[in-house]
């Protein structure tokens, strides 16, 4: 949403389509692909909420591309955007859950996901950086033995990441106070995971830090892809679809490998597939009604421009398309082999912009 919002506010709309459209090819190519691949069986998804899933994915590119290419209507089409993702989450609620458990007597059983690899020696202080900051639960163990103190140093951290952001200028003693504060809360919360009390307070707290980094994280990754533009050459375009639009979606990555067994199933696929859906039919229609209303637009007004655009829907009906005849060929399920398809579409995407697009690579 910050992403979006940033882009839309000052970028021309050719740079803020790219960004949407790149970041639906990864949430479909990539982070589909990995679920399927890393999960030890296939996934059994119910036929009424595939299809249903199908059909909205299908109709929200669709309603994405109509809002780029009409840019006389500021009100028609966004309000008619958003019945339709009214009308998408009362069928989520209404119809079953998108991976269901395959009955016992299956052969091919949904299974939890493969066990996480250990970690190597290499990656380890960059882990214990963001268990740090984000108190990973996987680091708060019942047994004192393997007890987990970074809970105390992560609103340290976050004060003083928030401070080096936003430049804030207090004085040494202010500081000081504010250090031994925020270790305080630090201690109070450790203490109160420890007694399993006022465990929702700890999980506001995370939500509240993972916004606040993810706002700082986005904010300054438009302004690295500026500068890689300006330095390499390489379109606003095409490094707006690829490199920053796999950077928005590294969290979505991340859950996706995160979660364990037939929760990981549920809530990956539905993050992956959900994703684009909330970013089509929900926030931009949302954005575009807002600053519109303010009076703040994006410097071109048109897509006539934006072979990146045009290019990735084909490949995005493409990947749809493959997903569809996988489900129906391997009744009902979404097989590994789907996952491998779906990474070789996407490397079939790049090198085909990369060769009939390359007039356009510098623009």
């Amino acid at each position: 949403m910050i992403l979006m919002v940033n882009l839309y506010r000052t970028f021309p709309i050719q740079v803020f389509a790219s960004a949407i459209s790149g970041t639906t090819q990864i949430s479909i190519a990539i982070s589909l692909a990995l679920v399927l691949i890393f999960a030890k069986t296939n996934c059994f998804v119910h036929h009424i909420s595939f299809y249903k899933d199908v059909l909205f994915l299908e109709a929200s590119h669709l309603l994405l591309l109509i809002m780029f290419s009409n840019t006389a209507d500021t009100l028609t089409i966004p309000i008619m955007t958003l019945s339709v993702f009214f009308a998408f989450l009362f069928n989520t609620f209404s119809l079953p859950a998108y991976i269901s458990q395959v009955p016992a007597e299956a052969q091919d059983t949904v299974s939890s996901h493969p066990q996480a690899p250990h970690p190597s020696l290499g990656l380890y202080p960059i882990r214990f950086i963001f268990n740090t900051i984000f108190l990973d639960p996987d680091q708060l163990s019942s047994s004192s033995k393997k007890t987990s103190y970074t809970i105390m140093l992560s609103p340290a951290i976050s004060l003083l990441v928030g401070m080096v952001h936003f430049r804030i200028d207090i004085g040494r003693l202010e500081f000081l106070l504010s250090l031994i504060c925020s270790f305080f809360a630090g201690l109070l919360l450790y203490m109160m995971i420890r007694k399993r009390i006022f465990s929702t307070i700890s999980c506001l707290y995370t939500l509240a830090v993972s916004m606040l980094f993810f706002s700082i994280i986005m904010e300054n990754l438009v302004d690295l892809t500026v500068r890689i533009s300006n330095a390499t050459g390489l379109g606003i375009q095409l490094l707006s679809g690829t490199f920053l639009s796999l950077q928005s979606n590294l969290t979505e990555i991340v859950t996706c490998l995160k979660y364990k067994g037939n929760e990981m199933l549920t809530v990956s696929s539905c993050s992956i597939l959900y994703t684009h859906i909330f970013n089509a039919l929900l926030f931009f229609p949302t954005i575009r009604l807002l600053l519109t209303k303010d009076g703040i637009l994006p410097h071109s007004q048109n897509i006539s421009n934006a072979p990146f655009v045009y290019f990735s829907y084909v490949f995005i009906l493409a990947e749809i398309k493959v997903i569809f005849v996988n489900y129906l060929l391997r009744h009902h399920k979404l097989t590994k082999d789907l996952g491998y398809t779906l990474i070789a579409i996407y490397a079939l995407f790049i090198i085909g912009f990369a060769i009939e697009g390359k007039e356009h690579l510098c623009k």
